[in-house]
């Protein structure tokens, strides 16, 4: 699909956008298409902007999430991040909730299995193990529509702009730190008999 047909699709509906997404998602979870897929996103990106005129026109948005406005934060300056109508999105009491995770020492969740409750559109997730390296963390949402955009917003921040991965301090990939399912609160772990260390949720 070319970045012209993918638009129009986007542009028929807020339905029509998330089958053109899942689509993408598909490429992306592809090793054989993944790096086309990201190289898509990218050029998707710099075609469409983040404004709400896109919002309104195509049904998603693409936005940088700046992470240096939290305290203290020594790594990566910004997350790139898609959102669509249909999950919550990045407000200030978000961020005011990620800052105050980072007034923890270091240790809070470093080497962890954690959960994030009602992950939205993916960006706390990624960020905490952007920063503090766990173990594994698990974005949880009862939103499958949440859950799909936070498996595009996942691919798109582990690797760059070429499509190539991005590896942390332990040589490690956020694919290889993060998960994203659908669960009505914790039944994900439950069911698959996960044991966490740390949960955390920002639920309005």
């Amino acid at each position: 699909m070319t970045l012209e047909e993918f638009l129009k699709q986007c542009e028929q509906s807020g339905d029509g956008a998330y089958a053109a997404l899942k689509s993408l998602l598909e490429k992306l979870e592809d090793p054989k298409t993944r790096t086309e897929a990201r190289v898509f996103l990218s050029d998707l990106q710099s075609r469409v902007g983040s404004s709400d005129d896109c919002f309104h026109k195509y049904h998603f948005r693409i936005q940088d999430i700046y992470l240096d406005r939290s305290e203290g934060y020594q790594g990566r300056k910004k997350l790139t991040m898609m959102v669509i109508p249909s999950i919550f999105m990045p407000e200030d009491w978000s961020f005011t909730f990620y800052e105050g995770l980072n007034r923890h020492p270091d240790s809070i969740f470093k080497e962890m299995t954690v959960a994030e409750l009602g992950c939205g559109n993916g960006w706390i997730t990624i960020a905490i193990a952007e920063k503090w390296l766990p173990a594994k963390v698990y974005g949880l949402d009862i939103n499958p529509r949440a859950v799909k955009v936070s498996c595009i917003n996942l691919y798109m921040n582990a690797f760059d702009e070429k499509g190539q991965p991005i590896y942390d301090a332990e040589k490690k990939t956020l694919l290889d730190r993060v998960e994203f399912h659908e669960s009505d609160l914790l039944s994900y772990c439950r069911e698959h008999d996960i044991k966490l260390e740390r949960i955390v949720g920002c639920i309005p």
